[in-house]
């Protein structure tokens, strides 16, 4: 009867709140109230508490300066095209806002025996690594659709809880919605300069070298800035924005 439920309110969104409790630096932007938007095909997750001006932490310190804007910081999903689009906020030294398109990959789900309830829907465990952390999601088959919190998708029914095994990520259930009373656009995120995962680390590259150039002595020396990666910790997807660390590395 559920299953009839959405495929009658398909014209309809239907809405996933998650209380998101991270523990890892600078995530208190990210904390709160977490909401996913969807329908059958497409899915818009926002980090509703994101600043939406410059916040400089206590003590002043420029690289906990965080930017963000109305639309939360948020991840569109669509699987029609198969593709993401990932909002950045903007940091020290970069502070612009940046939406990141990639086309979308799989998660390596292993699903397994172990059920319980949440919220009175009946959930199964499965784990999986990705983008730097392994993380357990609790399922619910009574809805059938492959979205979840942030980047978390691909299984045979909606995730209604998260948490990475170092305990530094999660999203616990709040509430769910059948038809959302929310007037919300699932589109892509717009406000920001957008790129293709390749133009982003180019331009983060480019940016360094930019900030060397500038820098350089007037002897004709050089200038090597090697601590412009914030700490991979920082970050849902650890490691991945390591793009100086790496270029430095292979240089």
């Amino acid at each position: 009867m559920l299953c009839m439920s959405f495929m009658n309110a398909q014209v309809s969104l239907s809405k996933v709140t998650y209380n998101a409790k991270h523990s890892f630096p600078t995530s208190s932007v990210l904390n709160g109230e977490n909401t996913l938007h969807f329908d059958s095909l497409r899915s818009l997750f926002i980090h509703n508490n994101y600043p939406i001006k410059n916040i400089p932490k206590e003590g002043g310190y420029h690289d906990e300066i965080n930017i963000g804007d109305k639309e939360g910081c948020s991840v569109f999903i669509n699987y029609q095209n198969k593709m993401t689009y990932t909002k950045k906020g903007g940091e020290y030294l970069t502070e612009y806002l940046h939406i990141i398109k990639e086309s979308m990959d799989t998660i390596q789900w292993e699903i397994s025996t172990e059920k319980k309830v949440i919220g009175g829907y009946s959930c199964t465990l499965a784990s999986a690594y990705y983008e730097g952390r392994t993380y357990d999601a609790w399922f619910t088959p009574q809805i059938l659709f492959p979205f979840g919190p942030y980047r978390l998708r691909g299984l045979p029914g909606l995730i209604l809880e998260a948490k990475s095994q170092d305990n530094e990520v999660s999203w616990e259930f709040v509430h769910f919605e059948v038809q959302s009373k929310e007037a919300v656009e699932l589109i892509p995120p717009s406000n920001g300069e957008l790129y293709t995962w390749e133009e982003f680390v180019k331009y983060k590259i480019d940016y360094k070298n930019k900030m060397e150039s500038k820098y350089k002595n007037k002897a004709g020396g050089t200038v090597t800035l090697t601590v412009l990666d914030s700490a991979p910790e920082r970050y849902i997807e650890k490691g991945k924005f390591s793009i100086y660390s790496k270029y430095l590395n292979k240089k």
